[in-house]
């Protein structure tokens, strides 16, 4: 299966002071990407890449739990500018 590069945000800057939370339609296409690799542009800057996506935090801010390098990390979404798959294959479990 291929998937198409998801960019972020789609309706709204997630870090702005005006934030209702991440969309129905933004949280199911994260969603799909859990476990798979994926890359993250953060909006300081960094990447975080070729991470497994483990899980989309709920809540109306949400967060995104990512493997990489043999640690995980919680990155709140609205530090997240990009989010993309980084290959066609799964993560590893």
């Amino acid at each position: 299966m291929s998937w198409s590069i998801l960019t972020f945000p789609l309706s709204h800057p997630f870090g702005s002071a005006d934030l209702v939370g991440v969309t129905q339609r933004e949280r199911s296409e994260l969603k799909q990407l859990e476990g798979h690799r994926v890359s993250l542009a953060l909006a300081d800057g960094s990447r975080i890449d070729d991470c497994e996506l483990v899980s989309v935090g709920g809540g109306r801010r949400g967060h995104l739990w990512v493997h990489a390098n043999g640690a995980d990390s919680f990155v709140p979404l609205s530090k997240v500018a990009d989010i993309w798959e980084a290959s066609g294959r799964a993560g590893h479990g």
